[in-house]
């Protein structure tokens, strides 16, 4: 378990910035500000480590991200297990699409050990508690905290929302709520010890259906992570999502591993949603908070890390002196890196759905797999997104404290 850095009771000075969900991108926002010398506080409700329904799969683009802001050996630390390769299988139909090497690591790690590295950069951790963000004044912004016991008030110059598809913690202002995609899929997941030699290391499975898709990938310490997209209305008729994943592996011929049935599975809100807005006065959302798109292989996790690398200097301008304007250039920028690779999954997704286009594409693809080149490279292929350059004169991406550059 990662023990707070912090006592409850010592939140109550002034921070430069509170950092709410302790996720992908709330965790590495959180140490590239500590590491641009502000004092950061990041809370998250939860105990870490902790499972979470994901593929758990940290594609090329993302580990390109870990590279550049000096956590290029998180990966392997980790005993992440490299793939580089995705296999989509259909009532007989088996495409196999060559991938850019990204890694397969279990959240509960994967998170962990951004946390671990955030506190190294002397980020301020706190977990097990809810925190409710306030309206705005002029300098400063206030989030209430509160654990089992005890309550307090936190303020801020800027506070960060990163607390995913199903925070709470803008629960308080109107102006930031979701509007979910009418008959989006949930999202359902488990993590199995798997012994089996089936589902090999180094690939993606894959299982389509009309009713939704199952993911399977190999994890370190010999598991097997499962993540599912649903309809609702079908894993209700089905009697459970463990269920309804089974019919979809077994119509698309692979096997249902073992404990598929009887092990716990944890579930999401509905995947597809957006956020009536994106930033206000002092405040900045990133990650799953700013809204989701049903994912394909791993560009959650790259969202993720990618938008908190290019926010970090402009949270770092926004600390130093805030502007009104700040607010609506995050939003353009977000827009702007990462909803065009949204709409890319959200193209793929819509041909998830779609039986006839879906098994035609798939026929095509089992004869010729480079035809998805283009599409596979626009999501995952480090090499091709222009977008890993970082912003210039950024100070954010150094190894200590005591190595920063020049602030803008």
């Amino acid at each position: 378990m990662i023990k707070a850095s912090i006592a409850f009771s010592d939140t109550d000075k002034f921070w430069d910035a509170v950092v709410i969900g302790a996720g992908p991108a709330g965790s590495t926002i959180a140490r590239l500000l500590s590491l641009s010398s502000r004092t950061v506080l990041l809370v998250d409700r939860a105990d870490f480590p902790r499972d979470k329904v994901c593929g758990c799969c940290i594609n090329d683009i993302a580990a390109g991200v870990l590279s550049k802001i000096g956590l290029e050996d998180l990966l392997s630390q980790q005993n992440a297990i490299p793939f580089s390769q995705l296999i989509v299988c259909e009532s007989g139909i088996k495409a196999r699409l060559q991938l850019p090497t990204g890694f397969a690591l279990s959240r509960s790690k994967f998170d962990a050990a951004l946390i671990r590295a955030a506190i190294a950069s002397g980020v301020s951790f706190l977990p097990r508690v809810t925190a409710r963000v306030q309206p705005s004044d002029e300098s400063e912004r206030l989030v209430k905290i509160q654990n089992t016991s005890d309550r307090n008030e936190v303020r801020a110059k800027l506070v960060i929302v990163a607390d995913g598809l199903d925070g709470m913690s803008l629960s308080e202002l109107p102006e930031f709520s979701t509007v979910a995609k009418e008959n989006s899929k949930f999202g359902a997941g488990v993590v199995l010890s798997y012994a089996d030699t089936f589902y090999e290391e180094g690939r993606i499975y894959m299982a389509c259906s009309n009713h939704g898709y199952v993911g399977l990938v190999r994890i370190e310490d010999n598991k097997l992570d499962i993540a599912v997209a649903l309809n609702r209305d079908f894993s209700r008729q089905s009697g459970s999502p463990a269920l309804a994943s089974a019919a979809i592996l077994e119509s698309a011929g692979l096997p249902v591993p073992a404990g598929f049935l009887t092990e716990h599975w944890t579930g999401t809100n509905t995947l597809t949603r957006c956020r009536l807005s994106l930033s206000g006065e002092r405040l900045f959302l990133i990650g799953d908070a700013c809204g989701y798109t049903e994912p394909f292989t791993g560009e959650g996790m790259s969202w993720a890390l990618l938008a908190a690398a290019h926010m970090a200097p402009l949270a770092d301008a926004a600390i130093e002196h805030w502007k009104p304007e700040l607010a609506p250039l995050w939003r353009r920028q977000y827009l702007q890196l990462i909803g065009k690779k949204q709409n890319v999954s959200a193209v793929v997704a819509a041909c998830l759905k779609r039986g006839g286009l879906r098994r035609l594409c798939l026929l095509a693809l089992s004869a010729v797999p480079e035809i998805a080149r283009p599409i596979v490279d626009s999501i995952a292929a480090r090499k091709m997104q222009a977008d890993l350059t970082i912003p210039d004169g950024s100070n954010i991406f150094v190894h200590s404290r005591n190595e920063h550059a020049v602030k803008n």
